[in-house]
């Protein structure tokens, strides 16, 4: 099925992140299903790009207010950066994908500004 997804923030700034600790935090995403059974994902199933979603934390709510639940994920910055990726990832264009409880499968595109 066809998630909506969006991502939080929408402009990554890699050359301020994480400056001087060595680590990049976390990367917000929110997948809504156009069903409404945001609560059936299965969260160990989630990918960003391939990568998995951190186990937590997520949230199940309303973030956008729109009266559809969406689950909100982590994940690690780095999802962006790495020699695997193709150039459009490095560009910030990303897909979502992940199963529910009830069997389904769920997936949903979008992009982020990146700063390096």
């Amino acid at each position: 099925m066809l998630a909506t997804v969006w991502a939080a923030p929408r402009v990554l700034n890699y050359r301020t992140v994480g400056r001087g600790t060595g680590q990049q935090p976390n990367f917000t995403v929110f997948i809504e299903l156009p069903d409404g059974s945001a609560g059936d994902i299965n969260l160990s199933t989630v990918k960003f790009n391939s990568s998995s979603a951190l186990p937590h934390p997520s949230s199940l709510g309303d973030h956008n207010g729109n009266g559809i639940p969406d689950l909100m994920v982590k994940f690690n910055r780095s999802v962006f950066d790495g020699a695997e990726l193709t150039a459009a990832q490095r560009a910030g264009n990303y897909t979502v994908t992940g199963n529910t409880g009830s069997g389904g499968c769920f997936s949903g595109s979008g992009a982020v500004q990146i700063m390096r």
